[in-house]
């Protein structure tokens, strides 16, 4: 006879899930990046999305890459370099949250090193 998962039967258990990489680790778990590599990555090439990558946000830092490159080729092609400077303030203010503990989690939910 056959039952969906997750239907229990008399004196039997239902199956419990089980767990992927995928699913979110407990909160407040220490994690294995650290909040000091982060912050210098993002002060020296944040502008690059470096940072971003390296805590596992690769959506972020692909957007700081495109904004870079695209503010770039727009400055050559056309005048001003508005993306790329406004990708480098960005990251400067993300290097200096990561470096003061504002911003301390990856992309996982785990707690960066201190």
């Amino acid at each position: 006879m056959h039952r969906p998962v997750g239907v229990a039967t008399v004196g039997r258990p239902s199956p419990t899930p089980t767990y992927t990489f995928l699913t979110t680790p407990p909160i407040g778990r220490q994690g294995y990046r650290s909040a000091v590599v982060a912050g210098v990555l993002a002060i020296l090439l944040g502008s690059l999305g470096v940072h971003r990558f390296y805590l596992g946000y690769t959506g972020a830092g692909a957007a700081f890459l495109l904004s870079s490159v695209g503010g770039i080729l727009y400055a050559i092609l056309v005048v001003p370099f508005f993306f790329a400077m406004a990708a480098s303030v960005l990251a400067l203010v993300e290097g200096i949250l990561l470096l003061t503990g504002a911003f301390d989690t990856d992309v996982d939910g785990a707690r960066l090193q201190r």
